[in-house]
């Protein structure tokens, strides 16, 4: 018999504007990055692993390390220019 345990995690590391080093904006376990506003202060993405339910589900965040806000289930995809507006599936 083989057995095998895996612990697999995707996530997202950035430089938010004015800060010295990166940060980990990761938020359950596998953030898939869609989309950054142009002034690199927001991080459009969607979680696909178990935290993110049999649907997906969408997060806005802030790159400074605050929380992240669920916008629903799907894939985020695009945030419009202004940032006021994501594009989901």
């Amino acid at each position: 018999m083989l057995l095998t345990c895996g612990n697999d995690r995707s996530g997202m590391i950035g430089l938010a504007p004015s800060e010295p080093k990166e940060k980990d904006l990761s938020w359950l376990d596998w953030s898939v990055p869609g989309s950054m506003s142009a002034d690199g202060k927001m991080i459009l993405f969607f979680e696909s692993g178990e935290g993110g339910g049999p649907h997906y589900a969408v997060y806005l965040r802030n790159t400074d390390g605050s929380p992240a806000i669920r916008l629903g289930e799907g894939s985020g995809l695009a945030l419009s220019p202004d940032g006021q507006w994501g594009c989901r599936d």
